[in-house]
């Protein structure tokens, strides 16, 4: 069924709820892909439109918190990409 902006009501995410939705880590690790970096108001942005439930700052705890794990490298301030060894990984 369409809604009055043409998009379907019935689609993955509808029929399959909020359990499968991505966790904070898999969203960032799946737009930061492997050779690529971008500035957390980049990835900010990117959760304004896919994940308008996580908050900002719930965001940049995860960031920090990928960067303690090593998952994410902090290329410069704010700046960030995936870690080589973890390029093609899942958190």
């Amino acid at each position: 069924m369409a809604d009055n902006r043409g998009a379907t009501t019935e689609g993955p995410r509808a029929a399959t709820g909020s359990a499968s939705r991505r966790t904070i880590a898999q969203e960032v690790l799946a737009f930061l892909r492997p050779g690529h970096h971008a500035a957390r108001g980049e990835i900010t942005r990117h959760f304004e439109v896919m994940r308008p439930d996580v908050k900002p700052g719930s965001l940049w705890r995860e960031l920090s918190r990928l960067v303690t794990k090593g998952t994410l490298i902090s290329v410069a301030r704010g700046v960030y990409a995936t870690a080589p060894s973890f390029a093609g990984g899942d958190a």
